[in-house]
C-alpha cells in the first residue's frame, strides 16, 4: 500500500487519529490481557498471567498504534516508519551501547539521589520487583520468552512509536532536529514511570534517537533496544541459576574518573556526525 485511507493534512486531525489509536490501543491491549489470563484459568499475579498481560499491552500500546497511523494518514507507510535498509555503518551505534555504561551509572547514582515525593519510590519499586518477577526463571523456555517480551517486543514496539512516529512530529514541531530528539526521549523516559531511573534511560534515549536520525532506518535503534535489554535479561537469567554473581544494576559502573571520562569520549565520539545537520537530507523525515 502506497497512499493513505484518510486525505487527512491538518496537524490536529492526524494528532486526533494518532491519540485516538493510542488510548484504544492502551485500554484494549489491558482488557485483552487480564481477559484471556481469565480464560486461561490463571491469576493476574502468576508470572503466567504477568506474561499474558504484558504481551498484550506492548503490541496493543506500542504497535499497533504506529503501524496503524501510518496505513491511515502516511504516503509509502512501511517506509515512511523508516523500514529502509541499514547502512553497513549504522551498526557503529550499537557500541554506544557499551561505552555509554560507566557514565550511565554515574547519571543513576546522581537521579537516585533527587528529591522526589515518597510515592514515587513506591511505583518505582513496584515496577523493579514486577520486573525482577518476570525475569527470575532459570529454564530455558523462560529465556527464550523473556528475550522475545522484554527484548524484542519492547525494542519494536517503542522504537516504532517514539522514534519511529513521535520524533520527527517533535521535529517539524520545533524545526530543530536536536531539540525534537530531546524531548523526545524525555518523554521515552517518562513513559516508563521511574523517575528515579529517568536520567539513564533519557541517555539512552538520546542515543537511539540520533541513531534513527542519522541513519533513516528504524532497524538501527531496534537493533540498539533490543541489544541494551537482551543483555540484561541474559546477565539475569545467569545470575539466577549462580553462573554469576554480580549487581545487573552496576555492570559497566567505575568509581575512577579516567573510565567515566573515556565513556563519555567515546560515546560522543561514536555519534558525533549525528550534530552535523548539513551531512543528512533535512527533508528525510517528513
Amino acid at each position: 500500500m502506497q497512499t493513505p485511507i484518510f486525505n487527512i493534512r491538518s496537524f490536529w486531525g492526524k494528532a486526533c487519529i494518532f491519540a485516538l489509536l493510542l488510548s484504544f490501543g492502551l485500554i484494549f491491549g489491558s482488557l485483552l490481557g487480564i481477559v484471556i489470563t481469565t480464560l486461561c484459568g490463571l491469576s493476574t499475579e502468576s508470572l503466567e498471567g504477568l506474561r499474558i498481560i504484558q504481551i498484550c499491552s506492548q503490541v496493543f500500546t506500542f504497535v499497533f498504534p504506529p503501524l496503524t497511523y501510518a496505513v491511515c494518514v502516511r504516503q509509502k507507510p512501511i517506509r515512511s516508519l523508516g523500514f529502509v535498509k541499514m547502512p553497513v555503518w549504522g551498526w557503529i551505534y550499537i557500541l554506544t551501547i557499551f561505552t555509554v555504561m560507566p557514565v550511565n551509572n554515574c547519571l543513576q547514582e546522581w537521579n537516585a539521589t533527587w528529591p522526589l515525593p515518597d510515592f514515587m519510590h513506591d511505583i518505582q519499586e513496584m515496577n523493579e520487583a514486577l520486573s525482577e518477577k518476570m525475569m527470575s526463571v532459570d529454564n530455558l523456555s523462560g529465556l527464550i520468552i523473556n528475550i522475545i517480551m522484554i527484548a524484542g517486543l519492547a525494542a519494536v514496539g517503542e522504537e516504532l512509536l517514539f522514534r519511529a512516529l513521535i520524533q520527527p512530529a517533535m521535529i517539524r514541531t520545533c524545526r530543530n532536529h536536536h531539540a525534537g530528539i530531546i524531548i523526545t526521549a524525555a518523554l521515552f523516559s517518562l513513559i516508563h514511570f521511574e523517575l528515579f531511573s529517568f536520567m539513564p534511560r533519557f541517555a539512552l534515549g538520546l542515543l537511539l534517537g540520533y541513531a534513527f536520525f542519522t541513519t533513516k532506518s528504524i532497524w538501527v535503534p531496534m537493533a540498539m533496544h533490543f541489544i541494551n535489554n537482551a543483555t540484561i535479561v541474559v546477565l539475569y537469567f545467569f545470575k539466577v541459576r549462580g553462573k554469576i554473581d554480580v549487581d545487573i544494576d552496576k555492570i559497566g559502573a567505575s568509581d575512577s574518573t579516567i573510565v567515566i571520562t573515556l565513556s563519555v569520549l567515546c560515546t560522543v565520539l561514536l555519534t558525533i556526525p549525528s550534530f552535523y545537520e548539513k551531512i543528512f537530507d533535512k527533508d528525510k523525515l517528513k
